[in-house]
């Protein structure tokens, strides 16, 4: 039986957007609606069809076989995984959720990434019994910025394509004191920058208009949470912390590199 897997992102912050939107863009946004995205269709078929591209030999080695499908003209905010078979999936895309305002191409290179978390990115997993299949959340966010987007923008590195963006002043000094002023500091920050721009995609998805805090620690959970996502902030804090963990140790157990234990009690 196939099953579909959406993956609702929900990554929560208090940004204000002072772009005029059209009333229906709570609930799509359409290719000619206005936006402040800077995401636009070459880089929304582009960066996913690297990134796919750049994880075949790890499908090979999970004997799995992963399709892609990149629909820019749909208005509707997903991103989701989809059981097709035994052994074979697909990654779907929708254009909407690449318009939403704030959204720039290292968050949508994040959310690519998440998603093929659920495929490669190990244990814990869902127990559900249809999603047997996938990797927890609060794994999938781990694993994306762990690995994925590591390899991600070391490959445009070797192209000449690493550009260093603009972030936060907290988290740029993160990255800076974490690795000087290297390669591994360029890579720092543009996952960075997509996490920034991720809290503003969630942000317009958000009814409750939550804040975060990048520099807050979230409590202990009672147990680990594999059946559903871990609150806004945790996954905050799980992002950022993948950040940090070399692809070489994962799952890394430093302090500031382990997965944080407001999802992941061991």
């Amino acid at each position: 039986m196939k099953t579909t897997f959406f993956i609702l992102l929900s990554l929560l912050t208090g940004i204000a957007f002072a772009h005029e939107m059209p009333e229906h863009s709570r609930y799509q946004i359409l290719v000619t609606d206005p936006t402040t995205s800077t995401v636009t269709e070459e880089s929304f078929k582009s960066i996913p069809t690297i990134i796919h591209s750049l994880n075949h030999v790890n499908y090979h080695k999970e004997k799995i076989s992963v399709s892609l499908n990149l629909m820019w003209d749909v208005p509707y905010f997903s991103a989701w995984v989809k059981d097709e078979a035994p052994k074979k999936y697909s990654l779907n895309f929708w254009g909407g959720i690449a318009r939403i305002p704030g959204m720039n191409d290292n968050a949508h290179a994040l959310t690519v990434c998440h998603e093929i978390g659920h495929l490669l990115g190990g244990e814990p997993r869902i127990t559900i019994p249809s999603l047997l299949w996938a990797t927890s959340e609060g794994q999938s966010d781990y694993y994306a910025t762990s690995i994925c987007l590591k390899n991600y923008f070391d490959l445009l590195d070797k192209m000449g394509k690493l550009e260093e963006p603009q972030v936060d002043q907290k988290l740029y000094t993160r990255c800076l004191t974490k690795y000087d002023e290297t390669k591994d500091f360029l890579i720092c920050l543009n996952i960075m920058e997509g996490i920034e721009g991720f809290s503003h995609l969630l942000y317009h998805l958000d009814s409750k208009k939550t804040k975060l805090d990048f520099n807050r620690k979230s409590g202990k959970a009672k147990a680990t949470i594999v059946n559903s996502y871990p609150n806004p902030q945790c996954r905050v804090e799980t992002l950022i912390a993948g950040n940090f963990c070399s692809p070489a140790d994962y799952p890394c157990l430093g302090k500031e590199n382990a997965r944080p234990q407001c999802w992941f009690v061991d």
